[in-house]
């Protein structure tokens, strides 16, 4: 096998091909189906149904995401790296981003950066973009937010900490349960 060395390609040859990748995704784009109007249900204890897209190379991680947030009414927008997450966020509008921070091809740091300069380029909003990692780093909030960041939720999360994530960047203030109250009340 004669195989030559491969030299590191540039960040913006990876982009390219991460939005080659997407633009073939996207034909049957999940963030399409997000956008019907479904009625709410008390299954779903977050009414707007946020648009979350989840950064992370991990399929096991997609699953245990899915596995939380489908019941709330929430079909997440899954990216396999840095490059495709940055092509996502900068091509469609989300309530949240949760971002892994060691992912191929571009890192999560790197991709939040990438992803605040095109909102500030484009005079977007800035979507919070939480840490969805393990570690010492989901700890170091300060230090996350100098990368762009919002906050952190830990690996492997439970339901009750990305309700508290979902609360408080993607609701009005009112607390998971308490929408779920207000919702089987009103029925």
């Amino acid at each position: 096998m004669n195989s030559s060395p491969q030299r590191p390609a540039s960040v913006t040859s990876l982009l390219n091909m991460a939005v080659s990748r997407l633009s073939r995704l996207l034909k049957a784009s999940p963030v399409a189906a997000q956008e019907s109007d479904e009625p709410v249900s008390i299954d779903n204890p977050f009414p707007g149904r946020p648009r979350v897209l989840l950064a992370d190379d991990d399929r096991a991680n997609h699953s245990a995401i899915n596995a939380l947030l489908l019941p709330r009414g929430i079909k997440p927008v899954l990216a396999a790296d840095g490059a495709e997450a940055v092509a996502l966020a900068c091509g469609h509008q989300f309530d949240l981003i949760l971002m892994d921070i060691q992912m191929p091809i571009l890192d999560g740091l790197a991709a939040a950066a990438q992803i605040r300069r095109h909102e500030r380029a484009h005079g977007q909003p800035s979507a919070p973009i939480v840490a969805y990692t393990s570690g010492s780093i989901a700890d170091d909030e300060d230090g996350l937010r100098a990368f762009g960041l919002d906050g952190a939720l830990a690996k492997p999360c439970t339901a009750a900490s990305l309700d508290g994530c979902l609360a408080r960047w993607c609701g009005d203030g009112v607390h998971p349960v308490q929408a779920e109250r207000r919702l089987a009340g009103s029925g």
